[in-house]
């Protein structure tokens, strides 16, 4: 089974797009001598809090689900039992690496802020501001995303047609 699970391509796409996700949002393991433990326990708060967790654990169940979509798409004799096992070794996995989740992007603040900032962070984040903050962030994300892309679709055609003009009057013909 691991040798079928390994060979096939779509499989280990799936796989190695989660291992970048998790180098992506994790980048580095955590140094323990480094950090003291008033730090950390503030650290994890505001990792908790800005919802970074959540972010990274909402990429890995869609990952989760990609993968058991592709598992029942290319095994289409399983039955409900054997699909309930394959789900269960797949969230029990997933929920198995959640201290570690937790820990590795712990260990992103850990490098960019002080303890004090940490703190100064945390203070903030409980003010009447930081808490809107904390509740609209998500919205504006997702909005500024949505307005990107509109604002590339509007622009992109007619900076290409600019610069396919441009390029036309230096003798070149681009090519698409």
């Amino acid at each position: 089974m691991g040798k079928i699970f390994m060979r096939s391509k779509p499989i280990a796409l799936i796989s190695v797009c989660i291992a970048l996700t998790l180098i992506g949002l994790l980048a580095t393991t955590v140094s323990a001598l480094a950090q003291n433990a008033e730090k950390q326990n503030a650290i994890v708060g505001l990792v908790k809090m800005t919802g970074a967790i959540s972010l990274t654990q909402h990429v890995m169940k869609q990952h989760l689900s990609l993968i058991l979509d592709l598992i029942e798409t290319k095994n289409k004799d399983l039955t409900q039992s054997q699909k309930s096992i394959i789900t269960g070794e797949l969230v029990a996995g997933y929920n198995e690496s959640k201290p570690d989740t937790i820990a590795k992007i712990s260990s992103l603040y850990e490098k960019a802020f002080t303890e004090q900032e940490i703190l100064d962070i945390v203070a903030f984040y409980k003010t009447p501001t930081g808490k809107k903050i904390l509740r609209v962030s998500p919205k504006l994300a997702k909005e500024s995303l949505q307005l990107g892309k509109k604002l590339g679709e509007d622009l992109g055609r007619p900076l290409f047609e600019r610069v396919w003009k441009r390029m036309k009057k230096e003798g070149v013909e681009l090519k698409l």
